[in-house]
Formats: structure tokens, sequence, C-alpha cells
């Protein structure tokens, strides 16, 4: 969790391969059309604007997909309740498809050995990491900005394997129940936050942001901070790691001795 309260001001310094949205000076991008929500496409994480504007309660998102942003602009304009949405767009990772393998066999006259613990779920999705340099004022006076960092959810774990084939009979003994299924896999670890960094241009200098650190329990959803509304100079880079992934299934018990 991080925040930023203060002056901004960045130099305009042409980042090698990004692309040149606009050539008239003070044109600002993006464009809105009206709408409450500017989605970023893929061919637009790599851009050099003259004015990035993010205008009163309007927000930028990022199209699914998409892990890093580096942009570059003269100028960022920041109007009221403005939000840099850079959570990932995909929801949590799919549960493993594959479960383990069956356990050792038995002999006559044994019960099934438990199936084995399935497989932890995958990571949750990152925050997307954004650069933003070459800027040479920050226009926030009559603004605010949450810049939303939250990582995702971790996937689901797997199922548990099948549980082992029990004894088969003989003439000393029945046939054995077959074994328990395995533990459900654990849900996967939270995704992390996004990294966020703004450059001052000439001198190429990073700023530094105080860094307040989310207490190790908390994940999930942020809340907008109270000081990003309204027309409070503030700049906020605020999120929160994403929760650990829901847990799998248990596996399935296994067969009797003796059957097929």
């Amino acid at each position: 969790m991080k925040l930023f309260n203060g002056q901004n001001s960045v130099t305009f310094a042409l980042v090698a391969g990004l692309i040149s949205m606009s050539s008239n000076a003070e044109v600002p991008w993006p464009d809105f059309k009206g709408k409450t929500k500017y989605t970023v496409p893929r061919s637009e994480i790599s851009i050099s604007v003259d004015v990035l504007e993010i205008p009163n309660d309007k927000t930028i998102e990022f199209e699914s997909g998409i892990t890093v942003v580096q942009w570059s602009a003269r100028i960022f304009r920041i109007g009221s309740g403005a939000t840099l949405d850079l959570r990932s767009s995909e929801g949590p990772p799919a549960a493993p498809e594959i479960t383990p393998g069956l356990p050792k066999s038995v002999p006559s006259c044994s019960g099934g050995n438990g199936g084995i613990q399935g497989f932890e779920g995958l990571l949750g999705r990152n925050g997307i990491d954004f650069t933003l340099s070459g800027v040479e004022s920050i226009d926030k006076d009559k603004g605010s900005l949450w810049v939303r960092t939250d990582g995702g959810k971790g996937g689901k774990g797997g199922k548990g394997g099948t549980g082992g084939t029990g004894g088969a009979p003989n003439t000393a003994c029945k046939a054995r129940d077959g074994g328990p299924g395995g533990d459900p896999g654990i849900g996967g670890a939270g995704g992390r936050t996004a990294t966020v960094k703004f450059f001052r241009g000439i001198s190429g200098d990073p700023y530094k942001f105080p860094d307040e650190s989310a207490p190790a329990s908390q994940c999930g959803p942020s809340d907008r901070p109270p000081s990003a509304n309204g027309a409070t100079a503030f700049i906020g880079i605020y999120g929160n790691p994403g929760c650990q992934g829901d847990k799998g299934e248990k596996g399935d018990q296994g067969k009797a001795g003796g059957s097929k």
C-alpha cells in the first residue's frame, strides 16, 4: 500500500520504442468519447503523448492480458476523482486440470492407500506495472487521483487424487475397502500489487513515494482513499495484494479390492 501527496514535476525525456499518439501540442489523450472509462488496448501500452489527462470522475483501465505499461507525457493533467486502475482485468487462474496419480498398490487383505493431495493453485494476477516518464509538470491543483494497484486473487487448488484400490480377497480375508481420496490442493498465493514509477524527465531521477505497508493479513480489493476525491491535489498510489485462492476438492474414494 503506498500513498503519495506532494509536488510532482517530471521532465521530458523520450523513451526509445514509444509510439507518438499526437503531433499537436496541448491535445489531451485519451479521448473518453463521453464515457466514464477508457480501456487501453495492447497497441497503446508503449506510447508518447503531449498531454495525458484523466478528467473529473474518469477512469483509465487496461485490456485483458496487459502486464506492463510504459508511457511518456510532457504534461499529466488530473481531474477531480480521477482513477488510474492498474488491476488486471483477468479473473483468478483456473484450477489445475490434472490430478495426482494413484498411490502404490497394496497386497491382499490390506486397505487401499489414501490418495495424494491435489496440486497447489496458480499465483494470482499481479497488478500492472506502470512507468510514466518525460513529464515536465503534473497539473493536479484542482484534482485528485487514485492509482489503484491491487493484485488478483490466487487460483483455486486442484482436486485431490483418487484413493488407492483396496487389497484383493483371498482365502484368508475378504476384499478390503479402497483408500480415502487425497486432500484438496491449497489455493494459489494472491498476486502482488503493481509497481508504479514516475521519472523526472531531464534528470531521469525517480520520484520517491512515501510507503505505507498494509498489514500482512490484509488482502483483496482496496477502497478508494478519502483524499482521492474532490480538488484535494492528492495523488494516492494505493492497493492491496490479492488474497489466497480457494482450496480444491477432496479426491474420490478408491475402489474396493477385486473391483473392475
